[in-house]
């Protein structure tokens, strides 16, 4: 069962694993264990619709700062395309362009989240 949990790779599903194997060997009410973990997940699901509506204004936020550099570009060249050209016919801006374009993954690595196995639990 401990397999399946690690294959599943689903912190709920190894929440249920182990108390599957815990009432397994204490005994007791598994319905009362059941109803208990139903509940629990329940309230993680409810949690985590509150936060994704507590922070989308801020992922909104991070949307338009990155479409905003891109929609100013167009608009400048389709307004003055000499002045807009001097980033993409020069070296300088190449080399710039170039350097963002190789830090991207490097500045996004923090952001990211890992997720640790949950079913390492010694049952």
């Amino acid at each position: 069962m401990k397999d399946t949990a690690v294959r599943v790779d689903n912190s709920d599903f190894g929440f249920f694993v182990t108390a599957i194997l815990i009432q397994r060997q204490t005994g007791g009410d598994l319905s009362e264990v059941l109803s208990n973990i139903s509940g629990m997940i329940r309230q993680r699901i409810r949690l985590q619709q509150h936060v994704k509506a507590k922070t989308a204004e801020g992922r909104f936020t991070g949307y338009i700062l990155v479409v905003f550099p891109i929609i100013l570009f167009f608009l400048s060249y389709y307004l003055n395309p000499a002045y807009a050209s001097v980033l993409l016919h020069t070296s300088t801006a190449s080399c710039c362009c170039a350097s963002r374009r190789a830090c991207l993954p490097w500045a996004r690595g923090p952001f990211e989240r890992s997720r640790p196995s949950v079913c390492e639990a010694k049952v």
